[in-house]
């Protein structure tokens, strides 16, 4: 195969990345979301899924409004009180945001198990949406993603959603040790991510924070 090789001028001409969140989330595509194992992430993850769902700005970010699927793994009370405390400066609340609670597991693609949930999400999911799955272990417990080949398994199954659905898979994981140290699990995930986004929690006021560590091109 040989290599693409690009002029100044075809560089110029490239059309810009479209984003579901500006300058930070893809509009297709894998992303991960990552903090410290004891914070709540599914507070930040709903308030990001809200603010696609309205067109609303998250973190002073411009969104392009979509549909937001959300699977709530660690339940919906958290959710609940995510969406309360939204409410309370948003007048709006959105129509185009669903949540499912049920047990999805990655390992039904691996198993080509198609009665099974993850094939009726598949199915599910509109086109050109935002997927957000809450969490990584809660949703592949029978897979090792210490290892090559499951975190691979992982990959292929979520990558499946950005294949047939042209939407954005975002992603809630876990951080090693004290959150300095990256995302737990095999690194391919780091590797094949087209973003990743690390929460930062203060110890001292707990003032939580965010960084871009990751976006790549489409």
């Amino acid at each position: 195969m040989k290599p693409q090789i690009h002029t100044m001028a075809e560089v110029l001409a490239f059309p810009n990345q479209p984003w579901k969140v500006e300058k930070t989330l893809p509009s297709q595509g894998i992303a991960v979301i990552y903090g410290p194992e004891n914070f709540n992430k599914t507070q930040f993850a709903v308030y990001l899924g809200l603010a696609i769902s309205t067109g609303s700005d998250w973190f002073d970010k411009k969104t392009n409004k979509t549909d937001v699927m959300y699977c709530a793994l660690n339940g919906l009370v958290n959710c609940q009180e995510a969406i309360l405390n939204w409410n309370k400066t948003h007048e709006e609340l959105p129509s185009s945001i669903n949540f499912c609670a049920d047990f999805l597991n990655l390992s039904d693609f691996v198993d080509r198990n198609r009665n099974s949930l993850y094939y009726d999400l598949l199915e599910r999911v509109t086109d050109n949406s935002v997927l957000i799955i809450d969490d990584l272990f809660k949703v592949a417990p029978f897979i090792d993603n210490t290892k090559s080949s499951g975190m691979s398994n992982i990959i292929q199954a979520l990558n499946q959603f950005v294949i047939k659905k042209n939407c954005l898979v975002v992603l809630l994981h876990d951080a090693l040790n004290s959150g300095d140290h990256g995302l737990k699990g095999h690194s391919s995930l780091s590797f094949r991510a087209d973003s990743i986004i690390k929460i930062k929690v203060n110890s001292k006021n707990q003032q939580i924070t965010w960084e871009l560590e990751k976006s790549r091109d489409s």
